[in-house]
């Protein structure tokens, strides 16, 4: 797994609310993936350069959620395209149920990629935020 002090210097974010993102992105979609995330956020009042702190990463690149929670004030995570256990978690989680694990509460979807043209997944999601948030 890559070290932490490199993820975050990839980062995007001031990580202001402890809303942490996790996103396996592409880099032919990226921009579109990054307008949907503003769009999603913007609905539950969260700002992404502000409020979140966004970890890019690509489907071989994967990020220790343990590692970037304890060096970081992390109150909710979204894992968009990564599993739990990609995320080094030993956790069976449903995609777009949240779950409250260790005062953190978790979310697992698809990536942005996919659910850029996916009204089924999108809605799925919004109502996982309404859920958290």
């Amino acid at each position: 797994m890559p070290e932490l002090k490199a993820l975050l210097e990839q980062a995007d974010g001031g990580n202001e609310k402890g809303v942490l993102l996790l996103a396996k992105t592409q880099i032919e979609t990226q921009e579109q993936e990054l307008k949907l995330l503003e769009k999603i956020l913007g609905a539950v009042q969260l700002d992404l350069k502000k409020d979140t702190l966004l970890l890019h990463g690509t489907p071989n690149n994967p990020i220790s959620f343990t590692q970037v929670f304890r060096n970081q004030p992390i109150r909710y995570a979204f894992s968009f395209g990564y599993s739990p256990a990609e995320l080094g978690l030993h956790l069976r989680v449903p995609k777009y149920h949240p779950l409250k694990f260790r005062e953190v509460w978790l979310c697992f979807s698809d990536p942005l990629y996919e659910l850029i043209d996916n009204k089924s997944n999108k809605a799925a999601l919004w109502q996982a935020l309404q859920q958290v948030f």
